[in-house]
């Protein structure tokens, strides 16, 4: 829990000179104090009421006197301890200053909730002591509920709580924890509006168990008012324990609207929380239902060959994606932190290629909004020779093969001279086969279709099949171009990284393969030595 990163106290300002005995805001052994601390206070929440409620059932004096002590130490501590001025951001480390604004603020309710005023009193007003003088000063000691607030208030607190939260990530634990949370919730009102019936109307309870029991005890006492409490609060009302009182008819009043609105609140939770237990499932189902009755309007249209496989496809598709999509997220994120999301976000593959492979992070941001996944079938056709040119495609799973023409290159083969030559779809798909070279297999982590995000060529040269299942993370052209028209040296440079990485090796007469042209520029980014000075990547 206290593993928090340590602020740069180097970079922060502060306000004055450093007092003695000054005890940082931020320190483990302050975090662990105010832990503490909450923990009491979660303590006094159970204890105080049942005292307060069912006098045979409080809580030692020795517990409630120890109580007292550490809020008093408590108090002691909060005037040193340092503090961040919301105003100027400064940090307050000067004696004065703390004091100060400890007494501006906090200090009254903390004293008046953590002074033993049983204690101090004892023997100057005999005659009240007995009765409501001492439910007085025990309902005074509800001011001590204000410390949860401060305490929750604490920036370090929270980093902490967050931390916590951050172990139990996950849809299954994120549902558990709110369950668990309104079953903790549920159970402290019901306890509250039992202890409370005890101060209000103690009279209905003892008239109930007198009809049903021969004895009963204050335990007794207290499971019957919880009783009652739940069933008021779930809004059931058996009727069998009611107030015999005006005090006690209008504390019932008040916990039945409480009831009925806490109950509409849990049932909104419970319903909430089975809906979206699994919210990307929820959007699949709903876009499903979408795709069905589309296919229902081109039933007479579509065979049902087609209509399965277009079911299929659609599936596939939309539960390998999340709910929401990574730009939607990744927009509304500061400049730093969509940098490093992006870094771990962008596939390897993506992140590798020649195209990209030394763009920065905050430029592999920009990519998350142009970014498709896409997928095909075992020898399902993915481009195909004369189509127009739409997209780049970088393989991430599977593998396929250049059935048909050859990659671009900037110095084009004689096959690439012909299907440029043939003007139209029909003359490309009328060369030979003998013309084209052996087929070419494509693995995880290469790419084609670049040439048409820079407009080198407007059509495709060439057919690639699915050798296997594949993934494939899809750019279109459009997008590309919208995305990058105010970021012209942006896309001038990955325009060089891709011709180097597709440049014509005129000695073998073959295209270098992208895994080796990727190793040559990383090769040429190397410094120096003997230059001094880093080699550019033209050369």
């Amino acid at each position: 829990i206290w593993a928090i990163e340590a602020p740069s106290r180097r970079a922060t300002t502060y306000r004055g000179t450093h007092g003695l005995c000054i005890i940082w805001h931020d320190s483990p052994p302050r975090l662990a104090w105010d832990a503490m601390m909450l923990l009491l206070l979660l303590y006094i929440l159970v204890s105080f009421p049942l005292g307060l409620g069912f006098h045979t059932l409080e809580v030692p004096t020795s517990n409630d006197l120890a109580c007292d002590i550490l809020l008093l130490i408590d108090i002691v501590l909060n005037l040193r301890t340092t503090y961040v001025d919301s105003s100027s951001g400064c940090v307050e480390t000067t004696a004065r200053g703390i004091a100060l604004n400890y007494l501006r603020t906090w200090f009254l309710i903390d004293i008046i909730g953590s002074v033993p005023w049983n204690e101090l009193t004892a023997g100057l007003l005999p005659s009240l002591r007995p009765g409501r003088l001492v439910k007085l000063f025990k309902l005074i000691k509800f001011t001590k509920l204000f410390h949860v607030k401060k305490l929750l208030k604490n920036k370090e607190m929270v980093n902490c709580l967050e931390k916590l939260q951050g172990l139990m990530s996950g849809k299954a634990r994120r549902t558990l924890r709110k369950a668990v949370g309104l079953a903790t919730a549920t159970c402290l009102c019901c306890h509250w509006l039992a202890c409370f019936l005890g101060v209000v109307n103690l009279d209905a309870i003892e008239s109930y168990l007198d009809a049903t029991t021969s004895s009963s005890s204050p335990w007794d006492s207290y499971v019957a008012a919880l009783y009652w409490a739940m069933a008021t609060l779930c809004t059931v009302g058996y009727g069998d324990i009611s107030p015999n009182s005006s005090e006690g008819r209008l504390y019932a009043i008040l916990a039945m609207m409480l009831g009925v609105s806490f109950y509409a609140y849990a049932m909104g939770s419970i319903t909430s929380m089975v809906t979206h237990l699994d919210i990307g499932k929820a959007a699949f189902d709903e876009k499903l239902d979408m795709l069905e009755d589309w296919l229902d309007s081109h039933e007479d249209q579509m065979p049902q060959v087609l209509r399965r496989k277009i079911k299929k496809s659609f599936s596939d598709h939309w539960l390998s994606k999340p709910a929401v999509d990574d730009s939607a997220i990744i927009a509304v994120l500061s400049r730093e932190l969509r940098a490093d999301a992006a870094f771990f976000i962008v596939p390897d593959c993506v992140r590798c290629n020649a195209m990209f492979c030394d763009l920065h992070s905050s430029a592999l941001a920009i990519l998350l909004e142009v970014l498709v996944s896409t997928s095909a079938g075992n020898q399902e056709t993915i481009v195909s020779a004369g189509d127009p040119g739409i997209a780049m495609y970088i393989i991430l799973e599977g593998s396929a093969r250049i059935v048909y023409g050859e990659l671009w290159k900037p110095v084009r083969s004689h096959l690439a001279v012909e299907v440029s030559n043939a003007g139209s779809e029909n003359e490309v798909n009328g060369l030979q086969q003998e013309d084209v070279q052996e087929q070419v297999m494509l693995a995880a982590g290469d790419s084609f279709g670049e040439e048409t995000l820079f407009d080198f060529e407007q059509n495709y040269r060439y057919t690639i099949v699915a050798a296997s299942d594949i993934s494939m993370c899809e750019i279109l052209e459009a997008r590309f171009a919208r995305c990058l028209k105010t970021l012209p040296n942006l896309k001038l440079h990955m325009q060089l990284n891709f011709e180097n990485s597709r440049h014509y090796d005129e000695a073998h007469g073959e295209v270098v393969s992208v895994a080796e042209a990727a190793h040559a520029i990383e090769q040429c980014r190397h410094y120096d030595e003997t230059l001094g000075e880093g080699v550019s990547l033209a050369v």
